[in-house]
């Protein structure tokens, strides 16, 4: 498992080598849509569980994990894929405190996205 210092050090490398293949406005671009449409998927994966829709659950959480990884918010991204396995496998769903997991890895995100785009502007 990566350490906090890792885990940041990782997420910088991946959005660098994005703004590198694009440009900074670019990247902050997609960081603002992610950081936008992360919260309804969140609360759509929320609802899923809620109304025990498997499908709903699988499709949502692998949307959101394709985005997560994409932006290198790798543990965002893995806790979606164990929401995705569990809704592919259609036999239990997960508890409701994986919601709570995934708003606090966001807003982990949020500061981590923030201090990026700090450091860019200096």
């Amino acid at each position: 498992m990566m350490t906090q210092a890792e885990y940041e050090e990782a997420l910088v490398e991946r959005l660098t080598m994005l703004k590198e293949e694009t440009d900074v406005e670019f990247v902050y671009e997609l960081v603002e849509i992610y950081m936008a449409e992360s919260p309804k998927m969140i609360s759509s994966i929320r609802d899923a569980i809620l109304k025990k829709d498997f499908e709903a659950l699988r499709t949502t959480a692998h949307t959101l994990k394709g985005s997560s990884y994409n932006l290198g918010a790798k543990r965002l991204g893995d806790l979606c894929f164990a929401l995705e396995t569990a809704g592919r496998a259609k036999e239990q769903f997960p508890p409701l405190e994986s919601i709570d997991e995934l708003q606090k890895e966001l807003n982990n995100l949020q500061i981590l996205f923030d201090a990026f785009k700090k450091k860019q502007s200096l």
